[in-house]
Order: structure tokens, then C-alpha cells, then sequence
């Protein structure tokens, strides 16, 4: 369930960078800057 729920997480995630079009390698470089 657990796997689940990630994958929503990150579907949800990338949707929104999506509509932001912002790639997801882009804004885990700023978070890990």
C-alpha cells in the first residue's frame, strides 16, 4: 500500500511541474541545492 501511495505522490508531483512546466530533475537540483 505503502508503494501505492508513493506513486500517487509522485504522479501528483509531476503533474504539478508539469502544469508549472518545471522539470522534475529541475526542482530536485534546487532542493538539493
Amino acid at each position: 500500500m505503502t508503494f501505492r501511495l508513493d506513486e500517487n505522490v509522485i504522479a501528483t508531483l509531476s503533474a504539478q511541474c508539469e502544469r508549472r512546466h518545471i522539470s522534475l530533475s529541475a526542482m530536485i537540483n534546487q532542493i538539493l541545492r
